[in-house]
């Protein structure tokens, strides 16, 4: 099965599918002398260090995404420098880092100021401090091509060192050795995740990789020296996430070349209450079932005490005949899983809407316990885990810095204090194995005295958002009294990194702050912050198994099943449309001809209102369905797995209204047919029209498409 902690997953972005959680009654978990995070790994290096600072002028070279981003030339540009792999030591390898540099719109040859514009291209750039971390600065750039930010100053972003092209020294991380997928257990899959963190570093090691020099440390040393290479003082520095724990690792290592820092969705530099998953979990549900006691939502109801019982069922162990991928043949996955779509759609305030409804039907899913289709969504969920991260870096960070170690130490309280989620996502032994695999490997923790709360007079916007999932405002406030020249604001309504994610609002204020650092803070226009989003008004969908039970029989090569119910839908939805245009145009040329209704059999002029009817209801209840998988998309387009929104629950009632008005239409037919003469044309049309709108609703009805 695919099995990893919470904590690496909201760290590292893996893959999911939860387990039985009690760790054997035999286990032998790795002790924890004390709860500190400095006693888990005692291994720390204390030889006096040793800078080899060098870096080399940029490289460039065409940017390795430009067949997957639409830009124009000049618009991007990308290029490497060369640094030193470990700075401590004097006979270090050279590493290539690669970065971007979206360049500021005003400074394009085809920049033309829109109405009402007056932009101007300020040459004080801003570095852009990706998260993860791991994550390759592709889809930063694709984000912020249109971002506020970048009207007026060039953005650059680096690449950090073992991610992609800068080096991914684990590319295959969970591609190799599938047989430490079996585990049923949480505990299990941690001792098992111990294992293939300790392959990753074993193999990179043996490879000439210096898997000591991946922490953020040296990190922030990379950020220095690309300033540095591109020649500029000072410039303006904004990071997210685990870039937040990255900027305030910049402050201690280049405070002179930075002029003004934003830091949002907080890490803090200590890691303090980082890891306390479940903590961030509650809160965040917190979040959604308050606004639900605020909505008439329909599926708020019942939402949180569902939620509480599903989470106390016993996992599912589901059959896959993905034997490559699970070599067990086996896939167990908890009820838990459920309450965590929530978690995850917090992350982007522009999918708060979803919330409810997602949740409603992944309860459905576990509720009816129909572990075919389940099998089928957890290998299609679990089934590519070989991408978009570099795993290897990410979890040499994750010992380096101490993230591993700050979860074992803090496991058991976390659990203790939300019992609900206890064991089903981590145990404390399982997250003691990990932090001391990192000792095992070869990667100590850094020396504590450069991960303390820092304190800096630099002037700094600390933001963050209220719903942020993951690092919600109490880590913010955690490193707030040390920033002694701040602004914090907390987002409401926003998730993880607003600066991100709103982008009139953040380049209007990172803008101005950035036009001038050393201004009164407290006069800075923030007012867009302050105010932050609406309340998520959540939206209702016509759930359904539709979509994933489709999705299934092509991931599992039985195309053919979907033929028939993929003709009747085409069938209705032609012979309707049709219906719409030749009943009206025939009318029209009656009329012209002054014939009007003369020649028609008696019963024809009702029968073809009824079949106007019928067509008319199936068409424009199509129609809003497509209207309703268009919000859906455009709320968030996973969100199609789970229905179409509203308007689609209303087309869904049309369709209903028009397959009745279909079966009367066809029984009149041929009532009047055996009754009166019709023509052959007009009979076809109309029995045709109102037996494909039946068909439709029977073909719904199967699939789980009514709005009943």
């Amino acid at each position: 099965m695919i099995k990893t902690t919470l904590a690496a997953i909201v760290m590292t972005a893996s893959g999911f599918a939860w387990a039985q959680s009690e760790a054997p009654v035999d286990a032998e978990p790795t002790e924890i002398v004390d709860d500190s995070l400095t006693d888990i790994a005692l291994d720390i290096v204390e030889d006096e260090p040793f800078f080899n600072d060098t870096v080399s002028d940029p490289i460039s070279v065409v940017c390795p995404f430009k067949a997957d981003i639409g830009y124009s030339p000049g618009e991007v540009t990308c290029a490497f420098i060369e640094v030193p792999e470990n700075r401590e030591d004097p006979n270090s390898r050279t590493i290539r880092l690669l970065f971007a540099k979206i360049h500021a719109q005003t400074s394009l040859e085809d920049y033309e100021a829109e109405d009402g514009e007056d932009l101007q291209y300020k040459d004080d750039p801003v570095a852009y401090l990706t998260g993860g971390p791991g994550v390759s600065i592709q889809s930063y750039v694709q984000r912020f091509l249109d971002h506020d930010l970048v009207k007026e100053r060039d953005l650059y972003v680096l690449q950090q060192r073992g991610i992609a092209e800068s080096g991914d020294f684990c590319p295959f991380y969970s591609a190799v050795r599938r047989e430490l997928e079996v585990g049923t257990t949480t505990y299990e899959s941690e001792l098992q995740f111990a294992e293939r963190l300790k392959e990753c570093f074993r193999s990179a090691s043996a490879r000439g990789v210096d898997v000591t020099a991946y922490n953020t440390v040296e990190n922030a040393r990379d950020v220095r020296a690309l300033r540095q290479a591109l020649g500029f003082d000072a410039w303006n520095v904004w990071g997210i996430s685990y870039g937040s724990h990255l900027g305030q690792m910049l402050t201690q290592v280049d405070p002179e070349g930075i002029k003004g820092l934003v830091i949002d969705a907080i890490v803090p530099n200590d890691l303090g209450g980082l890891q306390q998953i479940y903590r961030h979990i509650d809160r965040g549900f917190g979040k959604v079932f308050d606004r639900c006691a605020e909505t008439n939502n329909p599926h708020c109801k019942g939402l949180e005490e569902r939620l509480a019982a599903i989470v106390e069922e016993e996992p599912l162990t589901l059959k896959t005949n993905d034997a490559e991928i699970f070599p067990s043949g086996e896939i167990v996955v908890g009820g838990e899983v459920a309450g965590f779509v929530a978690f995850f759609l917090l992350y982007e305030q522009s999918q708060h809407p979803a919330i409810p409804a997602a949740m409603d039907q992944a309860l459905e899913f576990f509720e009816d316990q129909d572990a075919e289709l389940m099998g089928n969504i957890a290998a299609m969920a679990s089934g590519g885990p070989f991408g978009g991260l570099s795993q290897g870096m990410s979890q040499a960070i994750q010992c380096n810095d101490g993230y591993s170690s700050q979860a074992a130490a803090e496991a058991e309280e976390d659990a203790a204090s939300f019992p609900i989620y206890a064991g089903r996502l981590n145990t404390p032994e399982g997250l003691a194995a990990i932090a001391q695999a990192c000792v095992d490997a070869g990667l100590p923790l850094k020396d504590r005295a450069d991960y303390q709360l820092v304190r800096t007079n630099i002037p700094t916007l600390i933001i963050n958002g209220d719903w942020d999932p993951v690092t919600p405002p109490p880590l913010a406030d955690r490193i707030v009294p040390g920033f002694s020249n701040s602004r914090y604001v907390v987002v409401p309504y926003a998730g993880h990194g607003p600066t991100r994610s709103m982008s009139e609002c953040s380049g209007q204020v990172l803008g101005d702050f950035f036009d001038d650092p050393t201004q009164d803070l407290s006069s800075l226009d923030m007012t867009c912050f302050e105010e932050g989003e609406e309340p998520p008004e959540y939206l209702t969908y016509l759930t359904s198994k539709a979509p994933i039970r489709a999705a299934s029989l092509i991931a599992t090569d039985k195309h053919q099943a979907l033929i028939l119910p993929g003709g009747i839908a085409g069938l209705a939805a032609l012979s309707s449309l049709l219906s719409l245009i030749l009943m009206p145009t025939g009318f029209v040329a009656r009329r012209l001809a002054g014939s009007g209704a003369a020649g028609l059999a008696p019963g024809d002029t009702v029968t073809r209102s009824i079949a106007f009817a019928t067509a008319l209801l199936t068409v424009g209840g199509l129609g809003l369905i497509g209207a309703g998988a268009t919000v859906a998309a455009d709320t968030m387009p996973a969100s199609l797995a789970i229905g179409v929104a509203q308007p689609g629950v209303f087309g869904a009632w049309l369709i209903v209204l028009g397959g009745v008005s279909g079966l009367v239409l066809a029984i009149r037919t041929l009532m009047v047919r055996l009754r009166e003469p019709m023509r052959t044309g007009t009979f076809v049309g109309f029995l045709l029209t109102g037996l494909s709108s039946t068909a439709l609703v029977i073909l719904m009805s199967g699939w789980d498409l009514l709005p009943f």
